[in-house]
């Protein structure tokens, strides 16, 4: 197929920097959105960017972003970082697609439009011809008129079918984009690499989720992915906080047992024996240190009559048992 002189000579202005900026001193996306824009919701739904779904932004740290605290709509990444750079090219390219769409859906509706009209100049012709009695030169300026019809209508096939190919085009820019600004978002969380493979496996939105104004970046099965590994990541940390609080209670109340079971142990009372008791000992509770001594000076005590003041005061009774040695 020949190229068109007249792209040619555009290609040979656009080439120099003078000439650039004088024919692009507006950028002709933006004519193209201002002038050729489709009827709603398609323009408002899927020809608009879209917004970032919650749970993916609640699992971006704020640092992260070109604005903290933004909303769906409004969250960027930051410009600075790999993924802010990536998210930026890919919604530059999803703009485009989507005012090449407006274009081509223009285009298309034109092409339906003169279709019709080709068709109908064809019946029409062929409805003369058929009429008897028609002058021969009237006949031949019909048949000239039939030819250009066909070539109208070849043409406008021609147009059909190349039309159709720049809307793929366009639409094949637009869906990569959108995959592509769905990775560089993923990136910039700390979700595990698995995950974000079968979040970008998952079908794009194409109606607005209930609440919502806007398609988002993340289509239904997606998010359900994300908020899944976010309940669970909750649930694990709640279980392992409530394991740690059960040790430590177990802990506590051992210690506290041990601690009752020594105290009891100390102040257990030595038993005597039965002798002891009929020659009028009495009852006492030992400790550890001073005690000892006082043990000590029972026995002497019991031996002099006299002695057992200087350890266990009262180490004898004062029974008749220890008067009859006097």
């Amino acid at each position: 197929m020949p190229f068109c002189p007249l792209f040619l000579e555009q290609f040979n202005k656009v080439a120099k920097v003078k000439d650039f900026k004088k024919s692009f001193k507006k950028d002709p996306f933006v004519a193209v959105n201002k002038y050729y824009p489709t009827v709603e919701p398609v323009e408002s739904k899927f020809l608009q960017p879209r917004e970032i779904n919650k749970c993916l932004l609640d699992e971006v740290d704020e640092p992260k972003l070109q604005k903290e605290g933004a909303s769906g709509l409004e969250a960027k990444l930051r410009t600075t970082l790999p993924e802010g750079q990536q998210e930026l090219a890919a919604s530059s390219a999803c703009d485009q697609a989507a005012s090449v769409l407006r274009l081509t859906n223009s285009q298309e509706l034109t092409i339906q439009a003169l279709s019709v009209v080709t068709q109908s100049m064809a019946t029409h012709i062929d409805q003369a011809l058929s009429v008897q009695g028609v002058p021969q030169e009237a006949r031949q300026h019909l048949k000239a008129l039939q030819s250009s019809v066909q070539t109208l209508v070849a043409g406008k096939e021609d147009l059909e079918h190349s039309n159709g190919y720049l809307a793929q085009c366009s639409l094949f820019q637009h869906t990569n984009a959108l995959r592509t600004r769905q990775k560089a978002w993923l990136s910039a969380t700390s979700l595990p690499s698995a995950l974000q493979q079968e979040v970008l496996r998952s079908d794009l939105q194409t109606s607005p989720s209930e609440g919502f104004d806007n398609l988002l970046l993340v289509g239904d099965r997606g998010a359900k992915l994300i908020e899944d590994h976010f309940q669970k990541k909750h649930d694990d940390r709640f279980r392992d906080w409530k394991t740690q609080l059960n040790k430590a209670d177990a802990s506590a109340k051992a210690k506290g047992k041990g601690k009752k079971q020594k105290k009891s142990k100390t102040k257990q009372p030595q038993q005597l024996s039965s002798a002891a008791e009929q020659a009028g000992w009495s009852t006492q509770y030992f400790d550890s240190g001073r005690g000892g001594r006082g043990s000590r000076g029972g026995s002497r005590g019991g031996r002099g009559g006299g002695g057992g003041g200087r350890g266990q005061r009262g180490g004898f009774s004062k029974a008749s048992a220890s008067q009859s040695f006097q």
